[in-house]
């Protein structure tokens, strides 16, 4: 009897270990990028952080209209990733529908589990790419912009 991730995954483990590793720097460099892009569009808009707290918006507020934005365009992008993992699965199905390489590929699908953990996942990486343009609200000077 073998355990049923060595049953499972067989000779290609290493190969999907590393291949877990690529994806977990693949997204990496994509929150860093979303981060800076994120940054770069917060700085831009300075004139109307001034005006919004001139106008009586407090630093909260501030940030949880950036948090409010970043989160929206997060989850989209989430859920566009999730509804592109869907199809491709079908995709896959589809390609090979009697010599498949994965053993009952027709029974295979998206794991609950798997899902919540990419959702969190898209949470925390939503939530770490607003830190940087919130904390740019403090160094906000009414007078300069």
């Amino acid at each position: 009897m073998r355990p049923f991730t060595e049953q499972f995954t067989g000779e290609s483990r290493r190969a999907l270990l590393i291949l877990w590793c690529a994806v977990g720097l693949v997204l990496l460099i994509a929150c860093a990028n979303a981060a800076n892009l994120i940054l770069a569009r917060a700085s831009g808009r300075q004139r109307e952080f001034a005006i919004r707290a001139s106008l009586g918006a407090d630093r909260i507020q501030l940030m949880r209209h950036i948090v409010a934005e970043i989160l929206f365009l997060g989850m989209a992008a989430g859920a566009a990733g999730v509804a592109l993992a869907f199809g491709l699965l079908r995709l896959l199905v589809k390609m090979f529908p009697d010599r498949a390489p994965i053993p009952q590929l027709d029974r295979v699908s998206i794991n609950p589990l798997a899902l919540a953990v990419t959702v969190s996942l898209v949470l925390i990486a939503t939530l770490l790419c607003a830190i940087p343009a919130c904390a740019g609200l403090g160094r906000t000077d009414l007078t300069k912009v």
